[in-house]
């Protein structure tokens, strides 16, 4: 087979998948050979012929859902003349719009036939799933269930990432706060007490500070006996003087300055 048409094959293999994975198989329908035999990824996707094959292509991208594909990757396996053979590997991810969340690789291998010297004809098609990478139910042709399942859970990490994590406090005259944490520089102990301090306004509670410990998110860390500090609102560490974005300066036990810098570059990372 001639250099242009075995890149043609490898362009055409790259067409077919993609329109197959964004549910049409009518590329791959049009080239097909009547002899076309095609392996797919579960057991009873093994066709020999083009009517079980269109009826199996149609029937799978019925139940999936729109997919694109991501560092693809072809090469030419085989060519003597007349037939090549092109096979490949690609990711799979949901298309942003849909209600799935799938992210794979999947390896294919396609064979084509030139007939009369400038068109080709596709003699067989395979595409399959590395063991464990992608689950498939009993019932379905294309993995849904569980994509469905993951996306869900998935917005829903997200969606507790990026709601605030509110401290509900009882001031010293027993007035019930419940603070947003983004708003908290520092906590320090005073005596008795815990003086809460935000951007312009302190709170003073009769919470010792070590109750705090485990109330608070992964932003706040113990600094030294009396203060607990906020790292996003860190601004500088110099010698044993720690700066807050407000212009507040904090004293470091000196045993302590290199784990908290540590920490912070921990956190960051």
């Amino acid at each position: 087979m001639k250099k242009e048409l075995a890149e043609q094959a490898i362009q055409l293999t790259s067409d077919i998948l993609e329109a197959f994975y964004r549910c049409d198989p009518e590329p791959a329908l049009k080239v097909a050979d009547p002899e076309i035999t095609w392996i797919g990824s579960r057991e009873e996707q093994f066709d020999i012929g083009y009517e079980q094959f269109a009826s199996d292509l149609k029937e799978i991208t019925s139940h999936m859902f729109s997919c694109e594909l991501i560092n693809q990757n072809y090469y030419l396996a085989q060519n003597n003349g007349r037939i090549c053979t092109v096979i490949g590997s690609y990711i799979i991810q949901s298309a942003k719009e849909t209600k799935f969340c799938i992210d794979g690789e999947q390896r294919c291998s396609a064979v084509w036939r030139a007939d009369g010297g400038t068109r080709l004809t596709l003699m067989h098609l395979s595409i399959n799933t590395p063991i464990g990478v992608l689950y498939v139910d009993d019932f379905e042709k294309f993995p849904i269930t569980m994509e469905q399942m993951l996306k869900r859970y998935t917005a829903r990490m997200v969606e507790q990432k990026a709601a605030p994590h509110i401290l509900p406090v009882a001031d010293s005259d027993r007035a019930l706060h419940f603070i947003d944490e983004s708003m908290i520089y520092y906590l320090q102990s005073d005596g008795k007490y815990t003086l809460i301090n935000l951007e312009n306004q302190q709170i003073r509670t009769r919470m010792l500070l070590k109750e705090f410990d485990s109330r608070l998110g992964d932003t706040f860390f113990r600094i030294s006996r009396s203060d607990i500090v906020n790292i996003t609102k860190v601004s500088l560490i110099k010698e044993r003087d720690l700066t807050l974005t407000n212009g507040i300066r904090i004293p470091i036990p000196i045993r302590s300055v290199a784990e908290i810098r540590q920490r912070i570059m921990e956190y960051y990372k």
